[in-house]
């Protein structure tokens, strides 16, 4: 089977590289072949057919831009779509020269690689269906000149092709707003009869959601002018659900050159537009977290960071993204610290440790740092995610904690000690006194044998007081 043949055009090799590397893991049906300036771009693509290319806007001699430009503007490669890939703090303005010069959408740095994949097999998919219907077009621009039975056929022989496919292939009376053919996935996505389509003049519109109606409606009317027709809409299905619908027109001329024909093809893109919001929520997700993250292939290349984690090293994107930690990092560090973990994690370990960093822009700083493995289809890791979380104050709160404790250890051992001399200054007096007593028993004994009587009784029983009480 043939492979879908797609053109990079970048004036970094690191960027080239990483293209390669998730187009052959995400897209083995297609080959890459990449170029380092426009000029070489351009030379590429007037040999070769190409079913897509990929063009960085920001590169030294031609731009992005202009290489778009000329492509577009030269009938052999004007039908290629093209995707323009810029910077993250790109101008809307730039964005806007580029869809004025034809670009078909665009890809903003870091490059997402689901959001990558998912707008590569859309824009091969609308260049496979555009050639069909160029074919097409080709077919019945020929056919319509020739007899009613001709035309007859071409229109057998097109509801036959359009019949295999899932999208919805239309040919419209634009004069009557009459629709002469319709595919048999219409009944599918719009949950409607053909038959109601070709009976009813205004069907199709009216299915349409009614905030999206009228400018539907005004960009098809335009079409009698010559414009091609490519809108978003959502319709309503008589069951109350709603479907996104990507539907593109192109005009048929008669003889004499007037429109009176419209063919086109309608899409149901309602799992792309819920894929792209989710995608849209987890950027959002992504790059508000406090936490910094980052993932890196299986050769220690920086495919995404977020804003947390440029920030705290004091980089942006295009310092970091697609380039190495050992670049961005230094040798030195990456083989003390990062590799060995990344290489753990790479083996299938989750790693998590707490350490002190001192960080360019932060300063220094507690992190809880933890290293996934980042696992493709093939449940092999293809590369890693690095997840730190600021823990600064929880730390010196600890340590706090700590300090506390030892200090209110100390002083109860010092208090104890106060307490334990105490104790043993009362045992000594108590023991002198028994002593004193029994001394003065003795001498009473002796002093009643010489038969002489003490002059008092036992001083010791009397308080100072006076009052007789015991000590």
């Amino acid at each position: 089977m043939k492979k879908n043949l797609l053109l990079a055009v970048d004036d970094k090799p690191d960027n080239l590289y990483v293209l390669q590397s998730l187009i052959a893991q995400h897209l083995p049906d297609c080959e890459i072949r990449t170029v380092p300036s426009a000029k070489e771009g351009l030379a590429a693509a007037a040999e070769s057919d190409f079913d897509g290319v990929l063009i960085d806007v920001q590169m030294p001699g031609m731009s992005g831009i202009e290489m778009c430009r000329r492509l577009k503007s030269d009938e052999r490669t004007a039908h290629v779509p093209v995707i323009l890939i810029t910077a993250h703090h790109t101008d809307p303005k730039l964005k806007a020269e580029g869809l004025q010069v034809g670009a078909d959408d665009f890809l903003t740095k870091p490059v997402d690689n689901i959001e990558l994949v998912a707008k590569i097999k859309v824009m091969l998919r609308i260049k496979h269906t555009e050639d069909r219907l160029r074919d097409m077009n080709a077919d019945l621009d020929q056919l319509v000149a020739e007899r009613t039975q001709a035309l007859r056929e071409s229109e057998e022989r097109l509801s036959q092709i359009a019949e295999t496919v899932e999208d919805v292939f239309w040919i419209t009376d634009f004069k009557n707003h009459k629709t002469l053919f319709a595919s048999r996935a219409y009944e599918k996505i719009w949950g409607r009869s053909l038959q109601d389509l070709y009976t009813g003049a205004r069907s199709w519109a009216d299915a349409i959601h009614p905030e999206e109606r009228e400018r539907a409606w005004e960009n098809f009317v335009k079409l009698g002018e010559g414009s091609s027709y490519d809108e978003e809409y959502r319709i309503v299905r008589p069951d109350g659900s709603m479907r996104w619908i990507r539907d593109q027109g192109f005009p048929v001329r008669d003889v004499s050159g007037q429109v009176y024909r419209v063919a086109g093809i309608a899409q149901d893109i309602t799992e792309r537009k819920r894929a792209q919001e989710e995608l849209r929520q987890y950027k959002h997700i992504v790059s508000s977290a406090t936490d910094m993250l980052a993932l890196l292939d299986k050769n220690f290349v920086y495919l995404a960071a977020n804003a947390a984690y440029l920030r705290a090293f004091a980089k942006v994107s295009d310092e970091v993204i697609g380039r190495t930690v050992a670049d961005v990092f230094g040798q030195e560090l990456f083989n003390m610290i990062i590799k060995p973990m990344a290489e753990r994690c790479l083996a299938g370990e989750d790693i998590r440790y707490q350490k002190w960093f001192d960080f360019p822009a932060v300063g220094q700083k507690y992190m809880d740092v933890a290293y996934s493995p980042y696992l493709g289809p093939d449940m092999e890791a293809q590369g890693f995610v690095v997840a730190a979380r600021d823990i600064t104050e929880h730390k010196r709160a600890e340590e706090e904690l700590v300090e506390y404790r030892e200090h209110l250890e100390e002083r109860v051992r010092n208090r104890t000690e106060e307490l334990r001399s105490v104790v043993m200054s009362m045992a000594g007096r108590e023991n002198r006194m028994i002593e004193l007593k029994e001394t003065v028993k003795k001498l009473r004994a002796q002093l009643e044998e010489a038969g002489m009587t003490p002059v008092a009784d036992d001083p010791l029983k009397e308080g100072r007081s006076g009052k007789g009480e015991e000590l």
